[in-house]
């Protein structure tokens, strides 16, 4: 088992305190239909990808827990392109440059934990099952939720009235984006935020963090974004 595995095994995933599962009741709309569909998927993903040799590269302790495994209540997810950050202007805001590409992202847990993760892509007006498993890029989803409620108590921000999942594939970055009170917020949830000057378990205003990121986007040349 490799040293990533081990890591994996040693955070705590678990879905704690009722402060996260009231801020999802909240914010998450209802998408029970689709989570069916997604706990369908889930399962023939286990069935027919998961084996004895190969469950721990997908985060779960054993096969038979696999078996048990079920999705949460899902994160809408939202790209901003790299010539949207390289145009940002400071005091836009962040609602502007979010691009709804209809995908939902699902923890699947399994024994109280999330282990990994499946998304739900929308094609051509269908529902049908996308990317399952990731260990590294979990880990931080997960630990953002884990931590969030107590970032918002901590700076006196209320319950968001909207929490999805933002991704800025061109600086392989991931955040947790929400409204609260009219204003915006980001959290990072991504391995080595350090990477753009950005701390883990820090609530950044949108405004703050675009013009931050915008400045690296400069950089990038978008013939070589893959």
């Amino acid at each position: 088992m490799n040293d990533r595995n081990r890591l994996f095994r040693r955070v705590l995933f678990a879905i704690v305190g009722g402060s996260l599962i009231a801020l999802f009741t909240v914010v998450v709309s209802s998408q029970e239909p689709l989570k069916e569909l997604a706990q369908e998927s889930l399962q023939d993903y286990v069935r027919d990808v998961l084996t004895e040799e190969n469950y721990a590269e997908f985060g779960f302790e054993s096969l038979e827990e696999a078996q048990r495994a079920s999705v949460g209540d899902p994160l809408s997810v939202m790209f901003i392109g790299l010539e949207q950050l390289k145009g940002y202007e400071p005091g836009t805001g962040a609602r502007p440059w979010l691009m709804d590409v209809r995908i939902f992202w699902f923890p699947v847990i399994a024994d109280d934990r999330v282990r990994t993760k499946l998304e739900m892509v929308e094609l051509d007006g269908e529902w049908v099952a996308g990317e399952f498993g990731g260990i590294a890029t979990v880990e931080r989803i997960a630990t953002a939720l884990e931590f969030l409620p107590m970032l918002l108590d901590e700076r006196g921000i209320a319950r968001p009235d909207e929490l999805v999942l933002v991704r800025i594939p061109a600086l392989r970055a991931a955040f947790l984006y929400l409204e609260s009170a009219g204003e915006e917020f980001f959290v990072p949830a991504m391995v080595q935020p350090e990477r753009y000057d950005l701390l883990e378990e820090e609530v950044y205003p949108a405004d703050e963090l675009l013009h931050r990121l915008s400045e690296f986007a400069q950089e990038i040349d978008p013939e070589k974004v893959g």
